[in-house]
């Protein structure tokens, strides 16, 4: 049972009672979690502080906040007052836009002697173009005011640098080409690595490449094909989020590839590219594929199921979230009559867990029992099988999450196992949020079987990382859950 939270007591600025718990302003919102209690010079006592990522991990910030400033304590650490925490400063973040806007200084005229050099080195058109500006009076250009002189700068940059970008796409699509041209291996590998390069620098070049890459990837030519796999692993060890975007597209050119070399390049791309991407993986844009791949046979049509399905198990072996958003789609189709059989077939690759999650987080729990009763799916999968299936669906509703994590873990790993059961918990506090909008964090908790406050902590981990539309409130010294818009 939770803890009600109580007004602080000087004995309690330990770190034993202090790290580890989550850091509320006045407002109900997480700002931090404790990382560390210590003394400053003056023997005052301070937390310092430790917030998520966007990614999920923990970053130690600069800012800390006196043990002085705690108002009360439980299984929270409620503040006395707001406290702003910086976010990690813009200049800490290399960007390449900085270094393209060019300072003023490099559209300033050379001075004559440089203009008559460059004069000699090009055509008779650009000369005669340069001595029409040397024959300009100087004494238009004394008379000129200051700020007018500064005006034709600003005018020219946006042309200038439209220019540019027209100049770095133009120069990516030839080095694409030049690549396909050369013979020399060392040639080839120096020119892969300036295009990698290259693709780091804006994001004009990454959707040139991108493009290019999946537009050569669908040639008749062998060569060409294989190029541009082996130039996709380069880039791919390098920077694996800028293919999220185009992962579809190369998914079909896998799919597609006759090649058994140039398949296994691929393959071996895009499995890296989906273990780390995890569940960033899982947009809408690949929902929608995944749609009308298997759902609406609008792609691949010449391809069979066969051959997709297992290239899919090789290249998400080690993505679930993917697993369970290709498993929805099976499931679909089972409904189904026509064809039931052959996904009921290709879902015995998968485990009664990624099943079960697909289940929970695709489909209402009206549709459970009458899919575990379809004729396919009981002449495919035995008693024991159905049965933890039957186990896990129960267990959620019921909120047992021991249970869970005890049929979980094994099968998949402790992190894995967490993160599933992470999953499973947001979407039933989704519910109770979508009908109720304030709810004691005792009442809420006491729905879940969780003999090591394993909620709790999810619960906060969720609110912390904005995954669920809640907020953290104290009415009477007690602690509610409440939806965000609640005041």
């Amino acid at each position: 049972m939770i803890s009600k939270i109580r007004p602080f007591r000087e004995d309690d600025n330990s770190s034993e009672k202090l790290v580890g718990k989550p850091i509320v302003d006045p407002k109900g919102d997480i700002i931090a979690t404790c990382a560390e209690v210590f003394e400053d010079e003056k023997k005052k006592k301070h937390m310092r502080l430790s917030v998520k990522t966007e990614i999920g991990t923990d970053f130690i910030v600069e800012e800390t906040i006196p043990v002085s400033a705690i108002s009360k304590i439980g299984e929270v650490i409620l503040l006395k007052k707001t406290f702003n925490i910086k976010p990690i400063p813009v200049e800490e973040i290399v960007t390449f836009e900085i270094q393209e806007v060019k300072t003023p200084k490099e559209k300033t005229i050379p001075p004559s002697e440089e203009r008559e050099k460059d004069t000699q080195q090009k055509s008779q058109a650009e000369q005669g173009t340069d001595k029409t500006i040397e024959k300009q009076p100087p004494e238009a250009t004394k008379a000129t005011p200051l700020p007018k002189q500064k005006e034709p700068e600003v005018i020219q940059t946006e042309p200038k640098e439209e220019s540019k970008k027209t100049t770095q796409r133009t120069t990516v699509k030839i080095l694409l080409e030049e690549l396909l041209t050369l013979e020399d291996p060392t040639q080839k590998q120096t020119l892969k690595e300036q295009l990698v390069k290259k693709i780091k620098k804006s994001k004009t070049n990454q959707k040139t490449i991108l493009k290019g890459i999946v537009r050569y990837l669908a040639s008749p030519e062998l060569p060409t094909r294989l190029e541009m796999a082996e130039l996709l692993t380069k880039i791919v060890r390098q920077e694996y989020e800028i293919v999220i975007p185009y992962f579809s597209e190369l998914l079909t050119a896998a799919y597609n590839e006759p090649d058994k070399k140039i398949e296994s390049v691929l393959c071996n791309s895009l499995t890296r590219v989906a273990i780390e991407a995890n569940s960033k993986l899982v947009t809408p844009k690949m929902e929608k594929f995944f749609n009308d791949l298997i759902i609406n046979h609008k792609l691949c049509k010449t391809i069979s199921f066969s051959r997709i399905h297992n290239l899919n198990l090789k290249i998400f072996v080690n993505n679930y979230d993917m697993q369970t958003l290709i498993v929805s789609k099976y499931i679909k189709q089972i409904f189904v009559k026509k064809s039931s059989n052959d996904y009921a077939d290709a879902l015995k690759d998968f485990n009664a867990v990624i099943i079960a999650n697909s289940l929970i987080r695709f489909f209402s729990p009206e549709k459970w029992q009458p899919f575990i009763n379809l004729p396919a799916v009981k002449k495919t999968f035995d008693e024991h099988f159905i049965a933890t299936i039957n186990t896990i669906l129960t267990s959620f509703v019921e909120g047992n999450i021991k249970t869970l994590t005890d049929i979980i873990k094994p099968k998949l790993g402790t992190d894995l196992s967490k993160k599933i059961v992470q999953n499973m918990i947001k979407t039933r506090i989704d519910d109770f949020l979508t009908n109720i909008s304030i709810i004691p964090l005792d009442v809420m908790t006491s729905f879940f079987q969780d003999d090591n406050n394993m909620t709790v902590q999810i619960l906060y981990d969720l609110i912390n990382k904005n995954e669920i539309n809640a907020q953290i409130i104290f009415i009477e010294e007690k602690t509610y859950i409440a939806t965000s818009e609640h005041i």
